[in-house]
């Protein structure tokens, strides 16, 4: 019998949610056709980003269903996200925090729905979030520093 080397697949490949990002926001986030110029630019401004970034995290608020609020790139080892440019309004925080986060949401593409993770923190398996609701207002965000 031969030895076959064996590689650890998380050292050659990152896990990356980009896929997942790009089925959320054209199959639940923005479907409506009045939304369309918004997902294009959405999407537009995803690609732009450097391949480098494996990981995004959709801003979500609850009014009372879920309505998209912003795309931001993630780094896990800080657990903070930059805002991807043109992707929300103004009010929006320009940096994304677990000081900011209410809820963690998983999407899952088989049921096309986002399902609420046991969690505290950024992880692989976060797709979106649902803010604090105070704390969206860019003057609340600044107080915090």
């Amino acid at each position: 019998g031969g030895s076959k080397k064996v590689v650890p697949v998380s050292s050659t490949i990152k896990h990356s949610n980009r896929k997942m990002i790009r089925n959320a926001i054209s199959h639940v986030c923005l479907v409506a056709s009045v939304e369309s110029k918004k997902r294009e630019s959405v999407l537009a401004a995803m690609d732009a980003c450097s391949k480098d970034v494996t990981n995004f995290v959709i801003v979500l608020v609850r009014e009372p269903s879920l309505k998209f609020k912003g795309l931001y790139a993630m780094d896990l080892s800080t657990q903070n996200g930059q805002v991807l440019p043109g992707t929300t309004a103004p009010s929006a925080p320009k940096t994304l925090g677990v000081e900011l986060v209410r809820e963690y949401l998983k999407y899952d593409s088989g049921t096309k729905s986002f399902k609420t993770l046991e969690s505290k923190s950024f992880s692989i398996s976060t797709d979106a979030v649902v803010l604090i609701p105070q704390k969206t207002a860019s003057s609340a965000v600044s107080r915090l520093y």
